[in-house]
């Protein structure tokens, strides 16, 4: 790089928010050349971009000299990047020098000068990164992680890795803290300027946090306790608490928390809090006051969890469902899509949630409780994200949902339990009784979210390439949304697709074998038969390529309302039995017959769909074709049947039939529904078995 010539191009300052200005252009030509200990130091690491923007992956370097240029060429970046600094590279006093993995990237997205690119790539996981100067010396070296004490959200939410006091050497997480978090997921920290995190010394040490007793009830005293070490002396500890009452946030209240055992440099800090109501979460921060007047804030301000919560109840789940709260502190974001169609684009979404969700098992006086969640509203429903160091059940998002007519709460329930008794990973379900901001909305179906969480929760390796289909796209691209790893584009999905329709007869059947799961498909379009899923073979699904391991691809169902004899035109009593065994496959066309005069978007009936992109040509090859039917004719055998299938039938509409009552005035009404559409699912078992037997 060749030295900057200040004459030539004047120099930019930026104000940091003490209104001190500093330098932030870096390379400019300066005297002799040296090698001073640890007088450089790494300062900050962008570790994990978010929205797969590894390209804004950087390392800052900072100058601690006072008034003294550093000659770096021929120091080495090395361990988790590598890069080796050329020919007049230098660093003024106590100034900034970023190393990118892209310097166009970065100085796109910055605005900031940079030097790179550095080879290799910043794990997400943790690595080591270490500083060395022309005679191989070690000048500094970190050793980050994702996992705790140290912090989450530069773990791909936006914010970067900084360190706390550059003049200190403390080994592990001590001296380094999260970035400003910001509101969007986008690449933020703080490149080429202090950090904001910067201390005079380190932060006090808060350990042992604990609220007791665990579980509050009405009119009990909360007593919370913390264990604390400043190398200063600590002067004072203070609680600091909110009280979160359906949807209002109420002003924050300070008391003093008391040395209970200990010195100044390590002690036992209590205080106790009571008067508070059932159904009120309390959100509580410490904070830390040392001899030299330096704050310390745990959690801190920029943490995705940035505070301790407990839940005030004396309530249980009385009915055979569990029961949700959910209070919304900020109100509910609207849900966007990740991918924008027409901007072909990713859209950020809010990097931390402020609500709660307080889950409450059936029979059990103890809820979960979960709190800065993020709820978004979809369509018939709400979507929860959890935050991923604390999921729901293994969860790190469901979705609840309450659309269209009632009946869709249980075909979807009762499609996913049938894929699951074929083998086929299909997402958890379940029917919760939500009360969202005080107030009560029924009963409501939970569906598990497909994702990364989802794939580790059925034993897949979560590293490879998801995608959801999407009817609407204009074209290949678009109709299948990538849900991971969106910086590596579609080419997979597109090999796949021109193979299958390149290739035919038994040349076609090995390739099927080699690249698909064909066990888990040939079940998946069985159970689709079976449940009559005619927008369950061009889209409503999931396909997933596991690159890691088996190399193969697999297919997940998604969005079973309108299936067991429904469709748009269907009767009222479901009774639609003849989605003919050609369904999804190549060559299939619309019929005539009943439904004649039922016509959908496709053209023929409205349940008609063309072939999918996998069901069209896997169903039309000879060696695909007899395993699917193996696999239908086992599952009309042991479990597509009376036997196996009344029961789970059976017990749904025990379940919701209290539930019916609660969230409808006209209860009568609505169970007679209710008693109608469960009678319906019976049938299909009867009736849509029989067909498919008869014309295997």
């Amino acid at each position: 790089m060749q030295p900057i010539d200040p004459a030539k191009h004047p120099i930019p300052f930026i104000s940091n928010v003490n209104g001190l200005l500093i330098l932030i252009v870096c390379l400019v030509f300066v005297g002799e050349r040296q090698s001073l200990g640890q007088n450089v130091v790494i300062n900050e690491v962008m570790y994990h971009p978010p929205l797969a923007r590894d390209d804004l992956q950087y390392v800052e370097l900072m100058s601690t000299l006072e008034d003294e240029a550093l000659d770096l060429e021929g120091w080495r970046l090395k361990g988790g990047i590598d890069y080796t600094f050329p020919k007049g590279s230098h660093i003024q006093p106590k100034s900034f020098l970023v190393i990118a993995a892209s310097v166009p990237a970065f100085t796109r997205h910055y605005n900031l000068p940079a030097m790179g690119p550095f080879g290799k790539q910043l794990s997400h996981n943790g690595e080591r990164i270490t500083l060395v100067n022309d005679a191989g010396q070690v000048i500094d070296e970190l050793k980050y992680s994702d996992k705790a004490p140290w912090p989450k959200s530069p773990d791909g939410y936006g914010a970067s890795l900084e360190r706390i006091q550059p003049k200190l050497t403390v080994e592990g997480h001590r001296n380094w803290a999260a970035s400003n978090l910001p509101d969007l997921t986008t690449a933020t920290g703080t490149p080429g300027r202090p950090n904001d995190r910067l201390q005079p010394s380190l932060p006090a040490e808060v350990n042992q946090v604990v609220h007791e007793p665990e579980h509050p009830v009405t009119g009990r005293a909360i007593q919370v306790k913390a264990a604390i070490h400043d190398d200063n002396g600590v002067e004072s500890v203070s609680l600091v608490f909110q009280v979160l009452d359906e949807s209002n946030l109420n002003p924050k209240q300070v008391v003093p928390m008391n040395a209970m055992e200990g010195d100044e440099l390590n002690g036992i800090y209590q205080s106790t809090l009571n008067g508070f109501k059932t159904d009120q979460l309390i959100r509580y921060r410490i904070h830390v006051k040392n001899s030299q007047n330096a704050v310390t804030i745990y959690p801190a301000p920029e943490s995705l969890k940035p505070a301790f919560s407990f839940y005030v109840s004396d309530y249980h789940a009385d009915s055979l469902i569990p029961h949700v709260m959910i209070m919304n502190a900020s109100g509910t974001e609207q849900a966007k899509h990740k991918y924008d169609i027409r901007a072909s684009a990713i859209v950020p979404e809010p990097s931390r949630g402020n609500s709660t969700f307080v889950f409450f098992p059936v029979g059990s006086e103890v809820p979960e409780v979960r709190d800065f969640v993020r709820v978004s509203r979809r369509s018939g429903g709400f979507k929860i994200r959890f935050q991923s160091r604390e999921p729901f059940q293994e969860m790190t998002t469901i979705n609840l949902l309450d659309e269209g007519k009632p009946r869709f709460a249980l075909s979807e329930y009762l499609s996913f339990e049938l894929y699951r008794m074929a083998g086929v990973p299909a997402p958890r379900s379940g029917h919760y009784r939500l009360r969202m901001d005080g107030r009560w909305m029924g009963y409501q179906l939970m569906v598990e979210q497909v994702n990364k969480a989802f794939l580790r929760n059925n034993e897949r390796n979560d590293e490879g390439n998801l995608y959801k289909l999407l009817w609407y796209g204009r074209n290949f691209i678009q109709q299948h949304e990538k849900k991971t790893n969106l910086d590596t584009g579609h080419d997979d999905i597109i090999k796949l697709s021109q193979a299958l329709g390149r290739l035919n007869g038994d040349q076609e059947w090995r390739y099927i074998q080699q690249h698909f799961n064909v066990e888990e498909f040939a079940a998946y379009y069985a159970v689709s038969q079976c449940i009559s899923n005619w927008d369950g073979f061009f889209n409503n699904y999931f396909v997933y390529h596991d690159t890691g391991n088996t190399g193969k691809w697999e297919m997940y169902p998604w969005d079973m309302d309108k299936t067991w004899g429904d469709y748009d035109g269907a009767s009222n009593d479901y009774d639609w039995y003849k989605m003919p065994l050609s369904f999804g496959m190549e060559g299939d066309r619309p019929g005539g017959g009943l439904f004649r005069r039922s016509y959908g978007p496709f053209g023929g009936q409205g349940w008609w769909r063309p072939p999918g992109h996998l069901s069209g040509p896997l169903l039309a090859n000879p060696g695909f074709r007899q395993l699917f039917l193996k696999k239908l004719k086992e599952l009309l055998d042991h479990t597509f049947t009376p036997e196996k299938m009344f029961p789970v039938i059976d017990a749904l509409e025990e379940r919701l039939k209290p539930e019916v009552a609660f969230k409808t005035a006209n209860s009568s009404r609505a169970t007679d529904q209710l008693e109608h559409d469960i009678e319906t699912f019976r049938n299909q078992v009867r009736h849509r078995r029989a067909w498919l037997l008869d014309n295997l």
